[in-house]
């Protein structure tokens, strides 16, 4: 019948008619949807659009495969702009207007919705501001004492208590950056230092050369000097508390409760930082005497491991001459030619 229609236009001259009714004939023939991949045949009842500037069989698609594909890609933001993934052309949605009321509340809800992660983080600080406020007036009370504190705080200004009060712990994290620990074993390990011809203080010397010295103090029980953050606001924190406890340990006797306390926290961080001086020191001494046995029976009978407790522990062993950060045939193990370089070697010695 088709053809028929076509020979009829022919005969009358239409020939410019004729090719675009073929044209369109030829694209309704191979019309198939890109989404889908259903034709023309499958569901002659969906309605065809071709919403960019694709050409043949990809420019067609069911408009219900289209809002479906759309609203894939806007996930619920109407305003969110979508294009063909092939020629990149933007789609030209059209949405029917809302009433005042409806377009009021879209405008609230967007601004509401681009404004909440300032408004998350406005409630973030202000969580913590106000946790230092309190963890500063408890500092403030257990220190001197809950009359003394409280009345402080009672006649203190406002001013002065909503800006002092929040560097209380600001206070303590910064006084844990303080390394004075650091500053004295730089001066026991002095090769100038008096201290090495008293007696007593003598027996956590040892005699080693600086480069040794900086090389065994950077290298080895790092993380003496360098603590984890956890262990640094933890104890800084908890500082305030240890200094009641201490106070009230060792000097009972002292009336006033913020010189007490006072003076247990001086007694604390003195005492703890000499404990951890004493160990690192002998741990640094232990260090510089230990020795490396050549790999004979006897010596191997005799040793439990390498490590310095006396376990053993293979998967920590480093290779002498191997760097752990090289490729996989310098992993410790030896290759072909590594056994006969050393079969060769053994050998020679041999002769």
């Amino acid at each position: 019948m088709a053809s028929y229609h076509f020979q009829m236009m022919a005969a009358f001259g239409e020939q410019d008619v004729v090719d675009q009714e073929r044209e369109r004939h030829r694209e309704r023939e191979q019309r198939v949807c890109w989404i889908c991949f259903a034709s023309e045949d499958e569901n002659r009842r969906a309605v065809w659009v071709q919403p960019c500037q694709c050409r043949g069989a990809t420019k067609w698609v069911h408009q219900s495969c289209l809002y479906r594909w759309i609203d894939e890609k806007q996930k619920g933001n109407m305003r969110r702009i979508v294009a063909c993934q092939q020629c990149l052309t933007e789609y030209m949605i059209v949405y029917p207007s809302l009433g005042p009321l409806a377009a009021g509340l879209e405008f609230t809800y967007g601004k509401v919705r681009r404004s909440s992660h300032f408004v998350v983080g406005c409630l973030f600080l202000g969580a913590i501001y106000w946790s230092a406020i309190t963890f500063g007036a408890t500092t403030v009370v257990q220190l001197m004492g809950s009359p003394r504190g409280f009345s402080l705080i009672a006649n203190a200004d406002t001013l002065a208590l909503a800006a002092g009060l929040p560097l209380v712990p600001v206070a303590l994290l910064f006084s844990r950056l303080i390394r004075w620990e650091d500053t004295v074993l730089h001066l026991i390990r002095s090769r100038h230092n008096i201290f090495r011809k008293v007696p007593i203080l003598s027996l956590l010397y040892r005699t080693t050369t600086e480069s040794e010295d900086a090389s065994l103090d950077g290298d080895i029980y790092s993380n003496f000097s360098n603590p984890c953050h956890a262990r640094v606001i933890s104890g800084a924190l908890m500082l305030p508390t240890l200094a009641t406890l201490a106070g009230g340990i060792f000097f009972p006797s002292v009336g006033d409760t913020l010189n007490r306390n006072l003076l247990g926290g001086a007694t604390y961080i003195a005492a703890k930082g000499l404990l951890n001086i004493y160990l690192r020191q002998k741990l640094f001494v232990r260090s510089c005497r230990r020795l490396v046995f050549d790999y004979t029976e006897e010596n191997v009978r005799v040793s439990s491991g390498n490590e310095p407790d006396g376990t053993h522990r293979p998967q920590n062993r480093q290779n002498a001459g191997f760097d752990s950060d090289s490729d996989s045939t310098d992993d410790g193990s030896f290759t072909d030619e590594d056994n006969w370089q050393t079969d060769s070697d053994s050998e020679s010695d041999r002769d």
